[in-house]
């Protein structure tokens, strides 16, 4: 294998730095001339260098969403704020029935003003619909989903007793 262009030909040098050059180009002329967004999966917009969402290249929304289930199942616990706020939970629960559950009281008692619990309603109901639909997600809802989850967590942090 040749290393530096004196060990092969010149012309043979040549034609090499020439087709380097020629695949640059089909690459870039290969290349989709707009963004490409696919349900289900993040990918940043190929020119945007400043991009709205900090969201990981590949993202993929339902293994995210899924993750709001797995530590109530496997682990019997509700991780709020980046696992500064541990819930223990019984057996067998789901989240609709964790967050109604410590809720439902404080909506009861007032002490949950009725804005909160409509965010925590639409929260759920956008969750079991991207859970369980089997369909795949798209890029608002996904968003939608995170801040609206963002919400309750302050929520659940706020009343934590």
């Amino acid at each position: 294998m040749p290393i530096t262009s004196k060990d092969i030909p010149r012309e043979c040098s040549i034609a090499i730095q020439n087709e380097f050059i020629r695949t640059q180009k089909v690459k870039q002329m290969a290349q989709p001339n707009l963004d490409i967004q696919h349900p289900g999966l993040f990918q940043a917009p190929n020119q945007s260098e400043n991009a709205d969402d900090e969201l990981p290249n590949y993202l993929v929304y339902e293994n995210v969403v899924r993750t709001f289930g797995e530590d109530i199942k496997y682990r019997n616990v509700l991780t709020v704020k980046n696992s500064s706020l541990k819930i223990t939970v019984d057996k067998n629960v789901t989240l609709r029935e964790i967050l109604t559950k410590r809720f439902s009281p404080l909506v009861q008692q007032g002490k949950l003003e009725y804005k909160d619990s409509i965010k925590l309603q639409n929260f759920l109901k956008l969750y079991e619909r991207l859970r369980f639909s089997g369909k795949a997600i798209e890029h608002d809802e996904f968003l939608e989903l995170m801040q609206l989850w963002n919400q309750v967590q302050t929520l659940l942090t706020k009343f934590n007793h």
